[in-house]
């Protein structure tokens, strides 16, 4: 019994070690100074780190340097309260973290009663990271939201990253149905990337490319590295797909959605008599809140894709019925008369195998008036 009890004891302490671990893959740092009017450095200062949508606090203090620092911060808003007995407090709110990213705060503390309170607005902005010397760029949840997106896939905005480009003629790209193509960051081959979700990895064995592709709504935001990523990530030179998921929050949000295509909206494709024949509905919802409040949150999300088609007619060029008959617009060469034209351009029905005329009139006949040296033949 005791030995079970400890193996359990093992297990739970080996999830929750692992779980710290996964989480610095897809958190950030606060970083910063704290100074007086002088921009003297204030040691000991009680430096509150809350966001007001979990609740999540966490409090150090500033080191005799007045520095401070958080890390492994989940990704999203806070609030920044510095103080010190003797000193106004003062506080930054909607400071923005995103996945890996080091965003700097820094105080300059005036003297006066701590109950007065100083407020700053971040305004909710990208902060800039001048701590480390990773490059990438972080796609966030409202991008994700209302940029216009085919089939809903969230990777088509790999390519707002610099240096992001789509793999030609990929076969990831062609023959896994992933309705994106996939990225060649920097030079590298697709192979190379790295795909990876809520710290966990995400690459597909043998194709090398992303194995589990949440729901629009689901995914809280997601960073594209294409430079030299930290050593954490490793597995190639490529690109580093790092996705967070959505999470609930101290308020119920929730969403019902569908989104339609039909070929009554279609036009009809150049060279196509008629349209293809498509009906694609895409349905689902999300709906996040709390379990606890300011201690344990849910989401869920279901997306559900229902689609009819045929695909753009197959186009193919085909011998007229006059190239069938031997007879042609330019010259044709006799191999038996020193290559010498044939007359009137029009090879001799004699001249043509057996075989060779039987298997021309298996082609269909050219359906298609377009100007071409042979004709289109679409079905």
């Amino acid at each position: 019994m005791h030995r079970r009890r400890l193996f359990l004891f093992l297990i739970m302490f080996t999830s929750l070690f692992a779980g710290s671990l996964w989480a610095q893959d897809t958190t950030g740092t606060i970083t910063g100074t704290v100074t007086d009017s002088s921009g003297a450095v204030i040691p000991e200062v009680a430096v509150r780190l809350t966001s007001p949508q979990t609740g999540y606090t966490r409090q150090l203090q500033s080191n005799r340097d007045g520095e401070y620092k958080f890390t492994l911060v989940p990704i999203g808003f806070y609030s920044v309260t510095a103080e010190k007995t003797g000193f106004a407090t003062r506080k930054v709110d909607n400071v923005r973290i995103e996945i890996l990213s080091t965003g700097t705060v820094n105080f300059a503390l005036t003297p006066g009663e701590a109950t007065q309170v100083v407020n700053v607005d971040a305004q909710g902005g990208s902060t800039l990271n001048t701590e480390t010397s990773d490059a990438g760029t972080a796609i966030k949840g409202e991008q994700i939201n209302n940029l216009p997106l085919n089939v809903r896939q969230f990777m088509q905005l790999i390519y707002l990253a610099p240096m992001a480009v789509p793999a030609a003629n990929d076969f990831r790209s062609t023959e896994v149905p992933r309705n994106v193509s996939m990225p060649a960051g920097a030079g590298q081959r697709p192979e190379q990337n790295n795909y990876q979700i809520d710290g966990l990895a995400n690459r597909e064995t043998g194709r090398d490319s992303f194995a589990v592709s949440p729901p629009v709504d689901g995914v809280g935001e997601f960073r594209v590295q294409t430079g030299l990523a930290p050593a954490e990530f490793g597995r190639g030179g490529g690109s580093v797909i790092n996705v967070v998921t959505r999470g609930g929050t101290n308020q119920y949000h929730g969403s019902v959605y569908e989104f339609i295509r039909n070929d009554i909206f279609d036009a009809k494709p150049y060279f196509a008599s008629i349209k293809s024949p498509l009906k694609r509905n895409q349905y689902g919802g999300s709906l996040g809140g709390p379990v606890l409040h300011q201690k344990l949150f849910f989401f869920g999300n279901y997306e559900g894709l229902r689609q009819a088609s045929t695909g753009n007619p197959p186009t193919g060029l085909v011998p007229t019925v006059a190239q069938k008959n031997g007879v042609f617009s330019t010259p044709i060469l006799d191999p038996q008369n020193n290559f010498q034209p044939f007359a009137n351009n029009t090879i001799p029905t004699g001249r043509i195998d057996p075989i060779s005329a039987k298997l021309l009139q298996l082609f269909p006949d050219p359906n298609s008036s377009a100007n071409f040296s042979s004709q289109l033949y679409l079905q």
